[in-house]
């Protein structure tokens, strides 16, 4: 993974965004979390360390499921969009 130096901060050029996690029984607003919880690992795993979600994204639910899921690592692995920094 390549980083950039922003404000002291060493961010991925690489961020993850959060528009559309894998759906579940066929509901685009509705996460399935054991598959998307894989999505993030693999992100986070490949050095991944900027993450971005937006409350009309899957009606709402893409920012519960990310915060959810990012609270398992240190809050300091990760940002959440860069109005965090």
């Amino acid at each position: 993974m390549q980083y950039q130096d922003f404000y002291g901060k060493k961010i991925s050029t690489l961020g993850f965004g959060g528009l559309r996690f894998p759906a579940a029984d066929g509901d685009p607003n509705q996460i399935d979390r054991e598959a998307a919880q894989k999505v993030v690992d693999a992100a986070m795993g490949q050095g991944i360390n900027v993450f971005d979600t937006a409350w009309s994204y899957q009606d709402g639910d893409s920012e519960r499921f990310l915060g959810e899921d990012l609270a398992k690592y240190p809050r300091e692995s990760f940002l959440q969009g860069l109005s965090g920094v």
